[in-house]
């Protein structure tokens, strides 16, 4: 059998069967399609799982408040309790070793916050303007406040 023939034959089967012929196009670009969608959002998935962790930084070390040693259990660190909480001049003196470039205490707590009569439970995150460029923040609006001491307050609100 040539070519010529072999085309022959199949335009000749696809002509007769055109729901099949229309069926099995259609199965096979739905396979295609759904290939293509899948790849799209894994790809999509790892990019925004890999700019989530960017984010954070490459270099970042977080220092929480514990105990020195690390054999055993401790009760306290279950039910979120420390024997002794960390302080500005534990910062500040982790900030003097050489190997630091930036440091920014961070302590994070609740309040509520009401404008236009409305009232929300907000989260406040209180820190120096060091945690601007540790953690890559930027504003959407306006300008970041002049760097202040560790003991002024100064105040941002986020967009959302």
């Amino acid at each position: 059998m040539t070519l010529t023939d072999t085309l022959q034959t199949s335009f000749k089967t696809v002509v007769s069967y055109r729901i099949r012929s229309l069926l099995i196009i259609l199965a096979m670009a739905l396979g295609v399609a759904a290939v293509v969608v899948l790849t799209a959002l894994g790809d999509g998935a790892r990019n925004y799982v890999i700019n989530q962790f960017s984010s954070i930084g490459t270099n970042l070390l977080v220092v929480l408040p514990g105990r020195a040693e690390t054999s055993g259990s401790f009760l306290g660190a279950v039910l979120g309790q420390t024997p002794r909480d960390l302080t500005l001049k534990d910062a500040q003196l982790l900030g003097r070793l050489p190997q630091v470039r930036r440091y920014a205490p961070l302590n994070v707590g609740a309040a509520e916050l009401s404008a236009a009569n409305r009232l929300r439970e907000v989260t406040v995150l209180g820190s120096t303007a060091n945690l601007i460029p540790i953690r890559h923040m930027r504003l959407a609006q306006g300008s970041f406040l002049a760097h202040g001491t560790e003991r002024s307050a100064q105040i941002v609100l986020g967009a959302k």
